[in-house]
């Protein structure tokens, strides 16, 4: 009887602990194009600050506009709300990182709100998409081919 209690808390403790992972599929070109659809912006930045918690409005990361990949009427500065938990596909960033950024434009619908800015950064698992998708393709903005080569990733 006891074997078999500890045989179960054994496993559920296993098991609870693997439900909060998050796991991402394999990047791909077809989920790349999908995300890249999907974003309504895609920017390359430089991280100015990254919240460690929680603001009114959530944690909110605050970069510069270096590049302009997809979108329009993009702030140099942006202020968006995201997810910093890892292990719930959240993103981790520190202050002078410079990455391509996969954003949804909520500024339609933060006017209506009382808390947001406007912006919602991806989830890493998207940004992983976005980023397969624009190198493999390399991929062409404004008339010139975005050289991910000399970008940090």
């Amino acid at each position: 009887m006891i074997r078999t209690l500890l045989a179960c808390f054994i496993f559920i403790l296993f098991s609870a602990t693997n439900a909060h992972a998050c796991k991402c599929y394999p990047a791909n070109n077809e989920l790349g194009e999908q995300t890249y659809l999907d974003a309504d912006i895609i920017i390359y930045a430089k991280v100015i600050n990254p919240s460690k918690g929680f603001t009114q409005a959530g944690p909110i990361l605050t970069v510069e506009t270096m590049d302009i990949i997809k979108g329009d009427d993009i702030p140099k500065i942006l202020n968006m709300n995201y997810n910093p938990t890892i292990t719930a596909c959240g993103n981790h960033f520190s202050v002078d990182e410079e990455a391509i950024l996969a954003i949804y434009d909520t500024r339609e619908l933060a006017s209506t709100m009382t808390q947001g800015y406007g912006f919602r950064l991806m989830s890493s698992c998207q940004q992983d998409y976005v980023r397969h998708h624009i190198q493999d393709n390399n991929y062409i903005y404004e008339n010139q081919l975005f050289d991910t080569k000399d970008r940090k990733k």
